[in-house]
Formats: C-alpha cells, structure tokens, sequence
C-alpha cells in the first residue's frame, strides 16, 4: 500500500472528500430525510429512467415485490432518504437504469448488502446498516470498520480520505473503496465516487432550502388569515415564526395561532384579534425553517396587507359599495366579503354596526413595505 494519496483528479474532485460538510457529496441531511419520496413519485422516477424495476417483479423467492414501495418503506422504517437507497442500488448493480433482469445472484445481493437473501430484503438490510453506522458514530465516535468524521483513514484502494461529516463516514464504511476517477488503485472500482456520480446524474444533489410566498384572505372562518406555501415540504415552522409590523416600524409581536396543512407545504396563520384598522406588515424571516435535508430558508420573505373591517371589497376604504355588498346579501349566510363582518357566518344588523362605524374610513391608494429588499 503507498503511504500516501494517489490523487488523478484535479482539486476539486479531492475536495468531496477531505474538506468541509458545504462540499461533501451528500449531507447528513440528507441521508436522514427518510420521507424524501413518496411511492408515486419512486415509481415515476423509474419509469423516467426505463429500469426494469418500474413495474412490479418477481423476487428470487418467487414473491412480486414492488420496489418503488420497498425502497420507501425501507426509508422510512429507518430514516434513511430512499433516494440514497436508489443510487446505492444503481452503484451497486446499474439497477436504476438497467432495463432487463438481473441474475438471480445479483437480485439475492441487490444492495450488496449483508448475506444475499432476496432483493426486497436487500432494502431493509441496506438501510438498517446505513443507520447503524450513524448511531455508531454518535456512540463511539467511530463506525465497526474504524471511519470516523475528521480523521483520515486508508481506503481498500489506496486513498487517505478525512470525511467531512457521519454522511461520508458512513459511504466508507459501506463502500471502503475511494474509486479509480478518485484516484484509487484498483482499475475497474467505481467506489464511493460511482455513488457520488450518480447522485449528481440523478439530481439528487439539490442543496437550496425552501421558498415561501405569503398570502392574506379576509376569509377565514374566524378572521383574516395570513397563508404561506412552500415549493416543497418543510420542517421546524411554529406559530411564532410569522413576525408582523406597522409599517413605521412597530414591531407587534407574532401570530397566536398556526394550523399546518398536512402536505408539509401550507400553513395558515391567525391574526391577532387586538389590531385596530390599518396596514401592516407581516414578514416570515430567513432561517424559520428547513426542507427535509436541512437545506435552511434562506431569505425573508414580506406580504404588505389591510385590516378594514367593513371593507368587503377590499379597496382599502368602506363606502357605499360595501354597503351594497352587504344590503345584497343582509340576512344570509356568507363571508367577510359578503358582509359578515364579525365572523360569526350569518349576515345581519351585528355587521351593519361594523360597516356604519368604520364607514368613510379610507387608509388610502398605495401600501409601503419596510423591506424593500425582501431580505434580512
């Protein structure tokens, strides 16, 4: 064996390796994010690439198994991101972008993992071996084959690697071989670099954490709400994320109330009750929340609105035409912009009451946000 690294590659390519968790190929992030795929959307990330595993087969045992179904359940059983599973799978047997059957002794050792069995099987076994190691490394500092973060250890192919992170760590110890295109001295091992190189082609590499867009609706069911979406399932976000300001600045406070909606993507946040008619700001500042990976959110994000009780029509002022709208409508059921003013769904004198005292109140043409930049 040399005693010292037998690097090919330019600079960059040994960087994966050596230096920080910000240019590591995978993030302990996202290896733990176990509920990173559901099955509708492993099943059409086969169908995408033609493998032959995008439909139902039938295992070594003559058992049909569904691997889209497999792979996720193995994820979430373990917490290990099922998109890990699915690069190791191609690492190990081109069994993502395959389109014919593997031998029987290839199904039966599928993810190289453990004591062939069955391909299914070979999931499980996988997962549960990438977990160990990260509880072995939060234990002992180490995994069962010596890989600790930060300490440079020989390769089966003769490379000294320092991993960044457990992440790293853990593709060692499963895989002990750097890979030829990393320098590695063993001509036809792909190694962990044929892991890294197919979690790029796969897009699985994404590192930007979630966007929001904030959104207010006179509409609730017990008031006016503020809603934020997300362009993908985030995690940590609680009722006192949502800040609001006047816009000169008076900071307010936060929301009292948050409901979650069950995609992970939506929330709605409640108004406090005590505002008095006017604009405000609401803002939902950088780093409240993370996306499953950890990938933080990055930038602040601000939604100018109105509170005017009597405004149906939302123009900022309550006039006769709200009063229209009202008249319309006096004695059904309906919503703010219908006339019910104090929320209690029916439309009655109580809401005349509210439109007559604010009526002629004008809080004028333009609203002005305090960030400009939308940034923090």
């Amino acid at each position: 064996m040399s005693d010292t690294p037998a690097f090919t590659e330019p600079l960059e390519a040994r960087r994966l390796l050596v230096v920080g968790p910000s240019e590591v190929f995978l993030t302990d992030g996202q290896l733990e994010f176990g509920d990173s795929m559901t099955v509708p959307e492993v099943r059409a990330f086969l169908q995408d690439q033609g493998s032959y595993f995008r439909v139902p087969r039938l295992d070594v045992d003559g058992s049909t198994f569904d691997l889209a179904q497999v792979v996720v359940d193995a994820g979430l059983q373990y917490d290990i991101n099922p998109q890990v599973l699915l690069t190791t799978l191609q690492k190990e047997h081109s069994g993502i972008t395959r389109t014919t059957r593997p031998t029987e002794s290839q199904m039966a050792f599928l993810m190289g993992s453990g004591t062939p069995s069955t391909a299914r099987l070979q999931f499980f076994d996988a997962a549960e071996r990438k977990r160990a190691y990260l509880t072995e490394l939060d234990t002992t500092g180490f995994t069962r084959s010596g890989w600790q973060v930060g300490v440079a250890k020989q390769t089966q192919d003769n490379i000294f690697v320092a991993p960044a992170n457990r992440a790293t760590a853990g593709q060692f110890t499963y895989t002990p071989f750097a890979g030829v295109q990393w320098g590695g001295s063993l001509s036809q091992v792909g190694g962990v670099w044929l892991f890294a190189n197919w979690w790029e082609q796969f897009g699985f590499n994404d590192r930007a954490g979630p966007e929001a867009t904030l959104g207010f609706n006179v509409d609730g069911a017990d008031g006016p709400i503020l809603t934020v979406e997300f362009d993908e399932r985030v995690v940590g976000l609680s009722a006192g994320d949502m800040q609001l300001f006047t816009t000169t600045g008076g900071f307010l406070g936060f929301s009292p109330g948050i409901e979650l909606g069950s995609d992970g993507k939506t929330a709605t946040f409640d108004i406090p009750d005590f505002l008095p008619p006017g604009t405000y700001i609401a803002q939902l500042p950088a780093r409240a929340v993370t996306d499953g990976a950890l990938n933080v959110f990055e930038t602040s994000t601000t939604l100018t609105f109105d509170l005017l009780p009597g405004d149906a029509n939302q123009d900022r002022r309550v006039d006769l035409v709200d009063f229209g709208i009202f008249r319309s409508n006096f004695g059904e059921t309906g919503l703010f912009s219908d006339g019910d003013f104090n929320y209690d769904g029916q439309i009655t004198l109580a809401d005349f009451g509210i439109l007559r005292g604010n009526f002629g109140v004008n809080l004028g043409s333009s609203s002005v946000s305090l960030f400009a930049d939308d940034e923090v």
